[in-house]
């Protein structure tokens, strides 16, 4: 068959090799007889092809190529193997020797089972194939099925040498391969001109089986190995195996990889049982010096040094690890994992560990955005996950160890041990704890029992019981994630309603500015339903609170609340709600609230809620929250008073009544160490919009600190011996707790002091008040502007 008929055709099964020319001529004989098959064939020929790529091109051209192949084989389960006469010579277009294959006489094997065999014949035969500069890309499809004739790309030299001795009853066999320009491109493979060293026996033993007594592959690139595997066949039913590798080759090699190496040089030894029902059992042990990467989205972790030890356990693919043993020193720190197991399809079990705080950071800090995890150890117990279809469940132990997440060393870190079961269902997004305990370093003997916690789609079920609950460090060290506001240009999410169930009888609870207990909370839920309240108790040294919100006649009947509060710390309450405060809020708070209404939805509250009460804020710090802090510092850098930028306001209580949205406080007294202030009105809770009038008084040293108030003022007001010396006229404030607008009748400011203020005041201190002496309304001065909206601000806090 000549070039004319054999391109065209060639071309088609190889698209992308370049063929030039194939001519030849030969024999094709085959038979089958009862379960043997048998074929004979001859070839005379030669072939110039360019195989690879553009880059990568092979030339493939055999001057002559001369050969023959005779030989049966079983078509069944039992039969010969008999190869009569194996002769095969193909010369590269110099004239030198491509491959010679020879056997010196028929070599016979014996079929004795399903992919069994055992020497045959009467004699010693050998047989060998020798090549040389063979391009590899000619077989790619053979050994990769998916693969184009252009994925493997290279030459190749060697020997495959056999030897049959029926007698001793052993076939054996020697593999010797060298390709020095070995080029590998598959999706998830891609080596380029990398030098390849292959050398093997394998030996067929009298039962049949396969052995391969020693095998030697190296890898290298630019002259340099970067991998050197060597395995031998023990004494003993085993395999041992000893290699290195550097791991900046390997992450190139395998793409995707390099999201998770960087460098390091990895030293392996492994022993590989005998197979048992078709498992091998391997005991490995590995060590990697300066181990560079990690997950791009947890960080990376450079310098390390990291070692393994365990069994696995491999039939078809990993089936399982026992006593496996991780550990990992680098300059974050130190990482352990002791006595982990697994089983394919079953469960993750761990006997301890232990997370230095650099390597804590790299698994953490990218759930913990805004704050990062700063200082630390996380300590693991014995436990265990078991995953499933829909989710998975396990047990684990934990302890923090002196946790921060933030950098100021004067916040109280986080020493707690947390240890439970849990399950996790991803169909419904819900987590459950379960049969749990937390316990804090400085209570070890009073742990908090939690018999049950389950967090879903919006909805929290929980049970606490028993010791003391410390937030102290917790708060603390949260505070920036609390506070953190959604990120520019986020649309939020539409919120669904939440659900809250919740029960608690504990010794204590420990926060920033109290210690609070014991707390006997029986039952408290909060939802789309409504808001009910069992019963419940609060203490605190001197003080408690007791509240309920019940439906005494049953579902969809009207509601009861009751709530009293008594010298209850008013900073345990404010000071971890409002965590921007400029320092510890302190002080008491007293409250009695007594009403009813439809139903305790916040529709039917806003429509029929009725109640009156009381309240009083005092000996704190008010002047700390945010809003009124702003408002002091206005009022007394306008004023010129350094006094009254710094003033305290300590003290807050009035008489209320409630009636739907509405609040109405008729007498609300605010005092401070620079001001009073008197005031009358109401506030609606659901939209947040208030009207109040007030008259607010100074102290003689707030005026006298204040070069601009101090003229006026006398000329107003006279002499007064009173703690506080009340301002004429009267204020209002307007607006919403978020935006309030300050106005003040300056008309009635001037007839209630019986003198033209105009006469007398200084340019500026009253903007707006006309040109008419007595003049119309106009707007309130600044600094009564500041203070007022301030302490219209005061109510954020509530």
């Amino acid at each position: 068959m000549e070039s004319s008929c054999l391109v065209p055709l060639l071309g088609l099964i190889t698209p992308n090799w370049k063929w030039q020319a194939a001519s030849g001529k030969g024999s094709f004989f085959y038979e089958r007889k009862g379960s043997q098959d048998r074929v004979k064939t001859s070839l005379d020929g030669s072939i110039t092809v360019e195989t690879g790529t553009a880059n990568h091109s092979r030339l493939v051209d055999f001057s002559s190529i001369q050969g023959g192949v005779q030989a049966t084989w079983p078509s069944g389960t039992a039969g010969k193997l008999s190869v009569e006469q194996l002769s095969l010579m193909a010369l590269h277009r110099d004239g030198s020797e491509a491959i010679r294959a020879s056997l010196d006489q028929t070599l016979t094997l014996e079929k004795i089972g399903k992919g069994e065999w055992r020497p045959g014949g009467q004699g010693v035969a050998q047989g060998s194939i020798r090549y040389t500069s063979w391009p590899v890309g000619l077989f790619a499809p053979l050994i990769f099925p998916e693969a184009k004739e252009t994925s493997l790309l290279g030459s190749a030299s060697g020997s495959i040498q056999v030897r049959s001795d029926p007698k001793k009853g052993v076939f054996q066999g020697q593999v010797d391969l060298q390709m020095p320009d070995f080029t590998i491109d598959l999706p998830q493979v891609q080596l380029k001109d990398h030098e390849v060293s292959l050398n093997a026996g394998v030996t067929l033993g009298e039962k049949g089986d396969l052995d391969v007594p020693k095998v030697s592959l190296v890898l290298k690139r630019g002259g340099r190995a970067w991998l050197d595997v060597q395995v031998e066949k023990e004494s003993r039913p085993a395999l041992s195996a000893k290699g290195t590798l550097d791991l900046a080759v390997l992450k190139d090699v395998f793409t995707g990889w390099s999201d998770y190496l960087s460098e390091g040089n990895m030293t392996l030894e492994a022993e590989v049982g005998d197979p048992k029902d078709g498992a091998r059992t391997i005991g490995y042990s590995a060590v990697i010096n300066g181990f560079s990467g990690g997950a791009s989205s947890l960080g990376t972790i450079t310098g390390a040094e990291v070692r393994s030890q365990g069994i696995l356990q491999w039939k078809n693919g990993l089936q399982s690890i026992k006593d496996a043993e991780l550990s990992a020193k680098s300059d974050v720190g130190n990482l352990s994992v002791n006595q982990m197991n697994w089983v394919r399809d079953g469960a993750w079990a761990w006997g301890g560990g232990r997370f230095s705080e650099g390597w804590a950071a790299w698994l953490m800090n990218r759930w913990l955005t805004p704050a990062r995890w700063v200082d630390g150890d996380v300590v693991a117990g014995a436990g265990f996950f078991q995953p499933g279809e829909y989710g998975g469940s396990g047990e684990v132990d934990l302890s923090l160890l002196d946790v921060r997440l933030m950098d100021d060393m004067k916040k109280e870190s986080v020493s707690a041990r947390l240890n439970g079961d849990f399950d996790y269902d991803k169909r419904t997004k819900s987590f459950v704890f379960k049969d749990g305990s937390l316990t804090f370093s400085t209570y070890p003997n009073d742990p908090v029992e939690i018999p049950s916690l389950m967090v879903g789609r919006h909805s929290v079920k929980a049970q606490v019981r028993g010791g003391v609950l410390d937030l102290r460090g917790i708060l603390a060290q949260t505070e920036q994630i609390r506070n953190a506001k959604p990120a520019a240009g986020v649309a939020p999410t539409p919120e669904e309603p939440w659900r809250i169930d919740f029960s608690a009888s504990l010794q204590q609870v420990l926060v920033e500015e109290a210690t609070v207990g014991p707390v006997q909370i029986p039952r408290f839920r909060w939802g789309p339903e409504g808001i009910l309240v069992d019963p419940s108790v609060v203490q605190v040294k001197g003080g408690l609170i007791q509240a309920s919100v019940v439906q005494s006649g049953g579902v969809d009947q009207p509601v009861q609340a009751k709530v009293v509060m008594s010298k209850f710390p008013l900073g345990a309450i404010l000071g971890n709600l409002i965590t921007d405060a400029n320092g510890p809020i302190g002080g008491w708070v007293d409250l009695q609230l007594a009403a009813q209404a439809g139903k305790p939805t916040l529709e039917e509250l806003r429509r029929s809620l009725t109640g009156q009460g009381t309240f009083r804020l005092y000996q704190a710090h008010l002047e700390r929250l945010p809003s009124l802090a702003k408002a002091l510092r206005a009022a007394g850098a306008f004023l010129g008073s350094s006094f009254i930028a710094g003033s305290e306001i300590n003290d807050l209580g009035s008489n209320f009544t409630l009636q739907g949205k509405r609040i109405s406080v008729p007498n609300l007294k605010v005092s401070g160490t620079a001001l009073s202030a008197d005031l009358d009105g109401w506030l609606d809770w659901w939209d947040q919009t208030l009207d109040f009038k007030v008259r607010l008084a100074l102290t003689k040293e707030a005026m006298q600190s204040s070069g601009q108030l101090q003229g006026v003022m006398t000329q107003l007001i006279g002499s007064s011996n009173d703690y506080y010396t009340k301002i004429p006229g009267n204020a209002r404030i307007t607006g919403t707790l978020a935006d309030p607008k300050v106005s003040m009748d300056v008309g009635k400011m001037l007839a209630e002091g019986g003198i033209n203020l105009l006469l007398n005041a200084p340019t500026g201190i009253l903007q707006g008040a006309g040109s008419a002496a007595g003049g119309a309304a106009g707007a309130v001065t600044q600094p009564a502007s500041s203070i007022l909206q301030g302490v219209g601000n005061l109510f954020k806090g509530f």
